[in-house]
């Protein structure tokens, strides 16, 4: 999946559960305009229940053409 390999490249870990919110959020802000890290970071929010996922949803929907697309994406996390 093209996800992991993001995420080896960015945090050399093999997925998304080595790492931390504060990561994902960091690296956001030093790349802001990377959609596939906004995806991670709410991801990763949704996961762990996060208060601030929907101000996440907002930035992430920006990077997407299809909000149902992104929609379907999220509905598919556990």
């Amino acid at each position: 999946m093209e996800l992991n390999k993001t995420i080896q490249h960015y945090f050399h870990q093999t997925s998304l559960q080595g790492v931390t919110v504060t990561e994902l959020e960091q690296l956001v802000a030093q790349y802001p305009y990377i959609g596939t890290l906004q995806y991670l970071l709410l991801k990763k929010m949704k996961e762990e229940k996060s208060w601030e996922l929907d101000k996440q949803w907002q930035k992430t929907l920006l990077h997407f053409q299809n909000p149902y697309y992104l929609h379907s994406l999220v509905q598919r996390l556990k």
